[in-house]
């Protein structure tokens, strides 16, 4: 068994600074050796606030370094399944946010790759750490809720949110808009409850507030499965409102579940009662998610075991927004294999 992961991460932006750099230097049985991102003064600043040896303005020569044995890839999208290949060439286990590639042949690409080099790939859905959900996928798993019949979940965004300098607001970098970066959260968790269930069709429509915009900043995707549930996402980053809204909500013939905030509601005697068991403060979910997930990488790599959320999730995940796209450029639904 490995003793210590050495880990380099490539990317300083925003989810770098907040939850994978503080997560993977905190982490048990792993040493952060080496960042890299071509913002020098951001690379400098988060290099010296954690006391990361190895500083790269080319994320090659991270890559390439004999001081790692793995990479956490968190770049702009398209960025991702070069990175995650070169990484396998040299010998790397990858930890890739999601998502895992442009397109869904793209992430097959990788889970290909990953396992020609004998290496691990996992992605990054820290949503699945998440305790709240974690706990009331545990209820659905033990039948408490019936037999789901439906979910509808939700990530709408301010306007103020919106910055359309932003790489997330280019094509050619993020390869879509809010369904590449804010439904497929909703879209993970929607598959991991329902993971006993296929998806057999798509339909989507987009929206854009001015033809000038390169990607789309609100949609809504209709999921059916395979027995006859459904589930809704609806998704925007330009809501005229007074704040941000999230949810999920899974229906079912016992009882409900809600996320965002956590409440469970069961049938007794034909009336719907709160059960709402309580949760064991650990702090901040988000913030919990990503240190439970750095843990988990280290120790599937130590362990060699299986990751919990496997590229070949990444690639299913990948295949509903590519149908999602399809979907709305055609005006129909898309059926899948």
């Amino acid at each position: 068994m490995v003793q210590k992961v050495r880990v380099g991460i490539i990317g300083a932006g925003t989810i770098a600074q907040v939850a994978h750099v503080p997560s993977f230097k905190k982490a048990r049985n792993c040493e952060l050796v080496a960042l890299a991102d071509p913002d020098e003064r951001k690379l400098r600043h988060l290099g010296d606030r954690f006391g990361i040896p190895h500083l790269y303005a080319d994320h090659e020569q991270l890559i390439r370094s004999d001081h790692l044995d793995a990479v956490v890839i968190c770049a702009p999208t398209y960025l991702h399944a070069p990175m995650a290949l070169e990484a396998f060439d040299y010998g790397k286990h990858v930890l890739c946010e999601k998502p895992l590639a442009l397109d869904a042949a793209s992430a097959q690409e990788l889970v290909s790759a990953a396992a020609k080099a004998d290496r691990l790939l996992m992605v990054g859905l820290n949503y699945r750490f998440r305790p709240d959900a974690q706990l009331l996928k545990s209820l659905i798993d033990e039948n408490e809720l019936g037999d789901i019949y439906y979910m509808k979940t939700g990530w709408l965004q301010r306007m103020t949110h919106a910055a359309v300098d932003s790489w997330k607001h280019k094509k050619k970098n993020a390869g879509g808009g809010v369904i590449l970066n804010l439904a497929i959260h909703m879209i993970e968790l929607v598959l991991w409850f329902a993971e006993k269930k296929k998806v057999v069709a798509v339909d989507s429509l987009v929206y854009k507030r001015s033809e000038e915009e390169e990607v789309e900043d609100s949609a809504f995707i209709l999921l059916k499965f395979d027995e006859g549930s459904s589930a809704t996402v609806e998704v925007s980053w330009t809501l005229i409102y007074e704040k941000d809204i999230t949810y999920l909500n899974v229906f079912g013939t016992e009882g409900a579940g809600l996320l965002h905030p956590l409440r469970i509601h069961k049938l007794m005697l034909g009336n719907p009662v709160n059960v709402t068991p309580r949760l064991r403060s650990v702090g901040n979910p988000f913030k919990v998610s990503y240190d439970l997930q750095a843990a988990h990488f280290i120790d599937c790599i130590r362990k060699g075991e299986r990751p919990f959320t496997p590229g070949e999730d990444g690639v299913l995940i990948a295949k509903i927004t590519d149908a999602a796209y399809e979907s709305s450029r055609k005006r129909r639904e898309v059926r899948l294999d």
